[in-house]
């Protein structure tokens, strides 16, 4: 995870504004998901004076089963993630969902999406690997999210998570 910094920019729970590139001439095409959903916005920057880091979006499990991405409430609830096309995605995401991040290059942003949580939740909690490729499977990312986030007048305002809690080994 060395030169990974990966922060959480906002989070939402509303309909997602997808775009999707159509046809030959790759028009993009705006349009709003047909669900509620958990939406996290964040960004993946590069540490490093000299390595380039390769982000790769999670896809929802790795070979082993275990979940390269997980959000869980208060409870204990595991709220589904919903995996993204290749082409196209949430709007203010990156499409296609993977890039290089050179030296000094501005953060990458992306964006993925789970079930709506239950009305009842005071806090989420997403579980992460480092979103790089190839994948590290020994650490994860762990970030503490508030219902304040996504309810009331301060869901208006951007969520800035700077550090995760230190990584965790499985």
């Amino acid at each position: 995870m060395g030169d990974v910094r990966l922060r959480i920019d906002r989070v939402a729970v509303q309909k997602a504004p997808l775009f999707a590139l159509e046809g030959a001439g790759g028009r993009l095409r705006e349009f709003e998901g047909k669900d509620v959903e958990f939406i996290v916005w964040f960004s993946v920057g590069n540490g490093s004076e000299t390595n380039p880091v390769e982000y790769g979006r999670w896809t929802h499990m790795n070979f082993g089963g275990d979940p390269l991405v997980k959000l869980t409430d208060d409870r204990g609830h595991v709220y589904a993630y919903h995996k993204q096309a290749l082409v196209g995605s949430i709007k203010g995401g990156l499409d296609g969902g993977f890039a290089t991040i050179k030296p000094g290059d501005p953060p990458a942003a992306d964006a993925i999406s789970f079930d709506a949580p239950a009305a009842a939740t005071t806090e989420l909690r997403l579980s992460v690997l480092p979103p790089v490729v190839p994948r590290s499977y020994d650490t994860r990312y762990e970030f503490r999210i508030p219902a304040s986030a996504w309810k009331g007048p301060a869901a208006t305002h951007p969520l800035t998570v700077a550090a995760p809690s230190p990584p965790t080994r499985p």
